[in-house]
């Protein structure tokens, strides 16, 4: 029988701890591995160029990364789930057409924006936040980033004090804000147009309360399903993409209700193998 692996990817400012419940959760079904992103946790930003100002860290890049590393961790397919930072990372590995991603789940994810002009407002907007981290600190940086409206319901959650200190004992504040302005969405590639050469089975996962990437996921689908239906090798309509919309959450599904988004990712499971 073939082993069924996941692979687990964290959103900004995360750590492959934010996974240990929903590891435990999946590991009667599946082998699971969760890891620190780049500038995270324990895993480090080695710099390829001289001048720092490079992007050394976008998501094509880490996906590429991720891709040659699953190549040492199974001699089998893996099934990638991502949430928000990391849902942009494994959608960009869903669409890589590599034989080893068995298929995806993206959390409060994007295939990035559509238009140069909207890039690049969102390229300066996340520069600035990365200089502000830079400026002020840590706790200060949380405190602005965390009353943002994508964060309402999350604000409300029993954890998330709890939530914040753990974020806040992040080490490396340099290495944080060169991910936040080179995996900014701004300069990522839209993967919209490639939605159509989708191959993998993909489920696309947001939350209830969560109003922009609900919409989101449903253009997603749409994108994929009126391209699936024309007809084309592989699965087609529903059993290429399906949407998911997580009662009792926000943005931060996992933490927020974290029990249906368990079953779906291993009724999922079930599904491929």
């Amino acid at each position: 029988m073939q082993e069924k692996v996941v692979l687990l990817l964290h959103g900004f400012l995360g750590t492959s701890e934010d996974w240990v419940p929903t590891m435990k959760a999946l590991a009667p079904s599946a082998r699971v591995i969760a890891i620190d992103l780049p500038g995270h946790g324990e895993s480090q930003i080695l710099q390829r160029h001289k001048n720092s100002e490079q992007p050394a860290v976008t998501v094509q890049l880490v996906a590429d990364l991720l891709l040659k590393l699953i190549y040492h961790i199974t001699n089998g397919e893996v099934v990638v789930v991502g949430y928000s930072m990391g849902a942009r990372i494994a959608l960009h590995m869903a669409l890589n057409q590599d034989h080893k991603i068995r298929g995806a789940v993206t959390i409060s994810g994007s295939p990035g924006l559509r238009d140069e002009a909207s890039r690049r407002r969102r390229i300066a907007i996340d520069k600035s936040r990365a200089q502000f981290l830079m400026c002020c600190g840590l706790e200060c940086f949380l405190q602005t980033w965390y009353s943002g409206k994508l964060w309402t319901s999350l604000r409300e959650h029993p954890e998330f004090n709890s939530l914040v200190r753990t974020r806040s004992k992040h080490k490396n504040i340099k290495a944080l804000a060169k991910v936040l302005a080179d995996s900014s969405v701004g300069r990522q590639k839209s993967l919209w147009e490639d939605l159509k050469h989708l191959k993998r089975p993909l489920l696309v996962v947001a939350g209830e309360k969560d109003a922009k990437f609900k919409d989101i996921s449903q253009k997603m689908r749409t994108e994929i399903m009126s391209h699936a239906e024309c007809g084309s090798d592989g699965p087609k309509g529903k059993e290429l993409c399906e949407v998911l919309i997580i009662p009792d959450s926000g943005h931060a599904v996992h933490v927020e209700n974290p029990l249906p988004l368990v079953r779906a990712v291993r009724k999922f499971l079930l599904k491929l193998y």
